[in-house]
């Protein structure tokens, strides 16, 4: 999600924890803290998220035409790239030391831009939309 691996930071803090705090109640405590932090970072992204779209919204009260297509266009566009490089690396032979770099890439096609598009004019998953109302009933 960004330059730093939340996960991996999590998990060696919890090693941390279970290495200082003793009591069942503090690591109540630390576990509690865990979750408020991996809470703030679900309320970011979908703070995120709901930027973009209310930019959109934005974007289609304009008179421009182009200012109010422009994300289905970018949205048609990559779609294309991710259906070219998918067909092309599928039915094309790949030279061996250029394998590792196409699956890297194929995999950033599939796990980011399109799962994105698909998100955006879609919404996301069960899971995000659980998280949402778990945030509402907190932020209450």
């Amino acid at each position: 999600m960004g330059m730093f691996d939340i996960g991996g930071l999590l998990k060696a803090g919890a090693q941390i924890v279970d290495e200082f705090i003793t009591t069942e109640e503090e690591k109540f405590e630390q576990m509690l803290k865990k979750e408020q932090l991996n809470l703030e970072k679900e309320k970011i992204y979908l703070q995120d998220i709901q930027s973009a779209r209310q930019m959109q919204i934005q974007a289609l009260k304009q008179d421009d035409k182009f200012s109010k297509r422009f994300i289905y266009y970018f949205a048609i566009i990559w779609t294309i790239i991710g259906t070219i490089y998918i067909t092309g690396i599928t039915f094309f032979e790949i030279p061996d030391k250029s394998v590792r770099f196409a699956d890297t890439t194929l995999g950033f096609i599939l796990g980011t831009i399109i799962s994105q598009i698909i998100a955006f004019f879609y919404g996301s998953s069960l899971g995000s939309k659980l998280k949402e109302e778990t945030l509402k009933k907190i932020s209450k």
